[in-house]
């Protein structure tokens, strides 16, 4: 009997010493990832590149397609690519079934569908593509009036932060930072590159620059000198309305707007943003702020929030970020200035909020807000609490920022967390840096201040903060700072340990 070339199986008819050829040239182009066509015929992988395996459009809404297919055998998914032609960007949804449903999709629009197989870790080739003429946009506004979710009895997060141990003298008065907002850059079609700084311990402990010691001015901070998940979020008693319709700013009607830095921006109050299937929330509005609202997703996705190219500044504040079983980014951002202030992150993996910027013009401000990573995050993730990769600045100021060091069993060094924070020059350049007041704890090591492959362009003072060891004796795993790769015009100042005692740059590089 002729096996069909879909068909993967080891053809049983076959000679012995043909079934053994095939078997090996099986495994070798799995382990090397071969592409379909260059293996014989009876060994081809599954392929939708012919005219049979055209997606089938099966319902048509504003916002959304179901489309369904032919089954491969041997496939172990499926990926479907949908491209807008708004933006003419491709979104990649993976499924296990010969189906999908396409959701928050732009009203109107008329995107193009096209599938292709996987096997194990083989990619074939795309299906040809079918067009799609979406119904035209219905965007309600949302009534704040009557709120259709039951107000929460309380703002506390579902994992109870752990106790600090902390020192006795009151906190200094900060300022509030000002974000100014940059230009948009170039658009992103794909969930982006993140660079995680090293986890393990380096191999010298001698910094590759020259940091300046200030003497301390003040004494270490009180005990309740730092946010908990109780001061931190969703203010109790504030009853949320449930966010329907596009996971898009652009096509929701705003609750109200507001100035920011000379910009109208759509502001977004009591909302309850819950996301349960592979997409995000997406900013694609020049000037959004989302106030007293909660972010959840119980799916396994790169981010809760994304960033546009046409978003020039984001404003987090008094919120909740869960990041649900699969610890899901909270905030992520390529484009425009980031500002958070007074919220809660939890379950948030690879980062609570990470930003890229790589025409080193933008800003990152996160003060006033509580991070906690209880541990259990997927293998593969990083796992910081604040992220920079490149910047024009970044401002943190008076946050707790608690990382658990593993993920599971303690001494695990095969499944660790990297850092409270991190910020590296990985992927642009990094204007001025200042990590002021903070109650740190958890990772590797509890921050990471790397001059990598791009230019540090500013100073970088760290100051003022109370490294925790509820999660060992160093705080982090290997200690305070990671010791190599140190920026220039580096400042330590007035950073204690729990215990009230300073902790100096020589302690911390130890």
């Amino acid at each position: 009997m002729f096996a069909h070339p879909l068909d993967i199986s080891t053809r049983r008819n076959a000679p012995p010493n043909q079934r053994f050829r095939r078997r090996a040239l099986k495994v070798l182009s799995m382990s090397l990832m071969l592409p379909a066509f260059l293996l014989p015929r009876g060994c081809q992988q599954p392929d939708l590149s012919s005219s049979k395996y055209v997606p089938s459009v099966q319902t048509v809404t504003s916002t959304s397609v179901s489309v369904t297919w032919p089954a491969s055998r041997g496939a172990t998914s499926y990926q479907v690519g949908v491209v807008d032609s708004v933006s003419g960007r491709e979104a990649i949804t993976k499924t296990y079934t010969p189906s999908a449903v396409l959701t928050d999709l732009p009203a109107g629009a008329t995107i193009t569908i096209r599938v292709r197989a996987v096997a194990r870790r083989s990619f074939m080739r795309w299906s040809r593509s079918v067009s799609v003429q979406l119904d035209a946009p219905v965007v309600a506004a949302p009534t704040t009036a009557a709120p259709t979710t039951a107000p929460p009895t309380t703002a506390a997060p579902t994992t109870p932060p752990p106790t600090t141990a902390a020192p006795t003298t009151a906190p200094p008065t900060t300022a509030a930072p000002t974000t100014a907002p940059p230009t948009t850059a170039a658009p992103t079609t794909a969930p982006p590159t993140t660079a995680a700084p090293t986890t393990a311990p380096p191999t010298t402990a001698a910094p590759t620059t020259t940091p300046t010691t200030a003497p301390p001015t003040t004494a270490a901070p009180a005990s309740g000198a730092f946010p908990t998940a109780d001061t931190a979020g969703v203010p109790a008693g504030t009853s949320l309305v449930a966010w329907t319709g596009s996971l898009r700013t652009s096509a929701v009607t705003p609750t109200s707007t507001t100035t920011r830095n000379g910009m109208s921006c759509r502001v977004y109050d009591r909302y309850a943003v819950t996301i349960t299937t592979t997409t995000t929330l997406y900013i694609d509005s020049p000037c959004v702020v989302f106030t007293r609202s909660r972010f959840t997703t119980s799916a396994d996705w790169f981010t809760i929030i994304q960033a546009s190219s046409d978003m020039q500044y984001l404003e987090v504040s008094d919120s909740d970020f869960d990041g649900g079983p699969y610890h899901v980014r909270g905030i992520l951002a390529d484009y425009g200035s980031v500002t958070v202030l007074r919220s809660e992150f939890t379950r948030f993996g690879n980062a609570g909020v990470e930003v890229t910027d790589r025409s080193a013009t933008r800003t990152m401000t996160v003060t006033d807000s509580y991070f906690y990573e209880p541990g259990g995050w997927p293998r593969d993730q990083h796992v910081d609490g604040i992220q920079m990769n490149a910047g024009g600045a970044a401002v943190i100021r008076n946050n707790t920022i608690l990382v658990s060091q593993y993920g599971a069993t303690i001494g695990d060094t095969s499944y660790v967390s990297t850092s409270a924070i991190g910020i590296g020059t990985a992927l642009g350049s990094i204007g001025s840096v200042t990590i002021d007041h903070n109650l740190l704890g958890g990772g590797g090591f509890v921050i990471y201040v790397q001059n990598k492959s791009y230019t540090w362009t500013g100073a970088t003072t760290i100051t003022g903060n109370v490294f925790d060891r509820r999660f060992g004796p160093e705080s982090g795993i290997w200690g305070p700072l990671y010791p190599s790769q140190l920026p220039p015009n580096l400042v330590w100042s007035g950073n204690y340990w729990d215990s009230a005692s300073e902790c100096s740059l020589i302690q911390a590089l130890a």
